[in-house]
C-alpha cells in the first residue's frame, strides 16, 4: 500500500489518527504505548522496532497489527498519518527525518535532537513540508500540578514572577551531556514555559567521575526574573524530593515536589506596621493551598502515572492539532530553545562559570521556527 493520507490533515469525523509506532523499548511501551492505548482517537496501524521480537510482542497490545524490524519497509507498506517515535535520543532526528519525508506528521520522544546540526537537518525539512505537524513531547508542561501552577502564576494576586528554582536529581548517568542534554531539559523547557525566555546562563560543575555531577546554574530571564537550577547525576532518581520546582512572586510563592505535591503559599491577609526599624511589616498570613493526588477513589485513567506525568494529555493535544490544522503544542521551536539552554550551561562551565547570552538566538528561534 502506498501512504495516501499521508500529510493529510485528519478529517473532522470519528475516524481515528492511523499512527506507526518507533520504537518498542521499555520506556515506549510502559509509558507511551500505554497512554496510546487510552486515546480512541488514535488507531495504531504498525509498529516498527530493530529487535523483531520486541516489535511483536508492542503489536499484542494494539490487536497484532503489523510489525517490522525495519523502518524504510515500513513506511513503504504502511498507510498512516501519524508517527510516534520513542527511541535512543541519538537516533530521534534521524527517524523523524525519515517519517517526515514519508509525509507523516510526527511526534518524538524529547529530546527531539542533540546537536545543531540535527536542529538545522530538521528545519529545512520543516521548511519544505510546512504542513506537517513536529511535536516534541515535553510531557511536564501537561503534569496537573504544573497546569495549575501556569494558572496561579496568571492571576493578579500572584504579582509578577521574580525568581524560579529548579532541581532535576536524574539518577547515574553516562556523562554530563547525557544529564543536561537528555534528562535536565525537561526543566529548561517549563522555565522557559513559566516564565518566559531565559536571557544569560552562568553555570559550575562539580563532576566526581563521569556520570556523576552535580552542576549549580545561575540565570537570569528576559523579563529580569532571575532563577536557579541544581542539576545532578549523583544519586537516585527514585528518592523523594529528586524533582523540584519553585516560583516566588510578590509576598508569595509556589512549590512543587516531585509533581505530586503543590503548595501555594497565598499572600498575606494584612501587613501592619511592626514598630521596627529591622522589619518592615508583620504579616498576618493567608492559609495555603495544598494538593496531591487522592487515590483512594479515582478512575483507571487518573490512577496511570502517565497522566499524573503529562504524557496522556501531551499526546491528546498532539491529536487535537492534527484534527485542527494546527500546532499548540511544544514542537522545533521549543526543542530548538532547550538545546540552546544545554549548550550555554556546557559553554558557561568550561569557561568557569563565565555568563553566557542567550536572548539573541532565542529571539532567532522565535521568529524563524514558529510554526505557521
Amino acid at each position: 500500500m502506498s501512504i495516501t493520507n499521508a500529510g493529510r490533515r485528519p478529517d473532522h469525523d470519528n475516524a481515528p489518527i492511523r499512527t506507526v509506532l518507533v520504537g518498542c523499548g521499555e520506556h515506549a511501551r510502559v509509558v507511551i504505548h500505554a497512554a496510546i492505548s487510552l486515546i480512541a482517537d488514535i488507531e495504531v496501524v504498525a509498529v516498527c522496532d530493530l529487535d523483531a521480537d520486541r516489535a511483536r510482542d508492542a503489536s499484542r497490545r494494539f490487536g497484532r497489527c503489523p510489525h517490522y524490524a525495519d523502518l524504510d519497509t515500513m513506511l513503504r507498506e504502511t498507510e498512516a498519518q501519524a508517527a510516534v517515535i520513542v527511541g535512543p535520543p541519538h537516533v530521534h532526528a534521524g527517524i523523524a527525518a525519515k517519517c517526515l519525508e514519508a509525509g507523516l506528521h510526527v511526534f518524538v520522544e524529547k529530546p527531539l535532537f542533540t546537536n545543531r546540526d540535527d536542529l538545522a537537518r530538521l528545519t529545512e525539512i520543516a521548511e519544505q513540508k510546512p504542513e506537517l505537524n513536529i511535536s516534541v513531547s515535553f510531557n511536564k508542561r501537561y503534569a496537573p500540578y504544573i497546569c495549575r501552577i501556569k494558572e496561579i502564576l496568571e492571576e493578579e494576586s500572584f504579582g509578577k514572577p521574580g525568581y524560579l528554582y529548579a532541581k532535576f536529581a536524574g539518577g547515574y548517568r553516562n556523562g554530563a551531556t547525557d544529564l543536561l542534554r537528555v534528562g535536565a531539559i525537561h526543566y529548561f523547557d517549563l522555565a522557559r514555559h513559566l516564565l518566559g525566555p531565559i536571557a544569560r546562563i552562568s553555570a559550575l560543575s562539580y563532576e566526581k567521575q563521569a556520570g556523576q555531577a552535580h552542576i549549580a546554574v545561575s540565570l537570569q530571564f528576559a523579563s529580569g526574573a532571575v532563577g536557579n537550577f541544581f542539576l545532578s547525576s549523583l544519586g537516585l532518581w527514585s528518592a523523594k524530593g529528586a524533582e523540584f520546582l519553585e516560583v516566588r512572586g510578590d509576598r508569595n510563592f509556589i512549590t512543587l515536589d516531585n509533581l505530586r505535591e503543590l503548595t501555594w503559599q497565598k499572600p498575606p491577609v494584612a501587613i501592619r506596621d511592626s514598630g521596627s526599624t529591622h522589619q518592615a511589616g508583620i504579616e498576618v498570613p493567608a492559609p495555603a493551598e495544598y494538593l496531591e493526588p487522592n487515590y483512594s477513589n479515582v478512575s483507571m485513567l487518573e490512577y496511570q502515572s502517565t497522566y499524573q506525568n503529562g504524557y496522556f494529555a501531551r499526546i491528546e493535544a498532539f491529536v487535537f492539532d492534527l484534527r485542527n490544522g494546527r500546532q499548540s503544542g511544544p514542537g522545533l521551536c521549543d526543542a530548538a530553545q532547550a538545546l540552546e539552554t544545554t549548550l550555554a550551561i556546557e559553554a558557561s562551565i568550561a569557561s568557569e562559570g563565565a555568563y553566557v547570552d542567550l536572548q539573541a538566538r532565542a529571539e532567532t528561534y522565535e521568529t524563524s521556527l514558529q510554526p505557521a
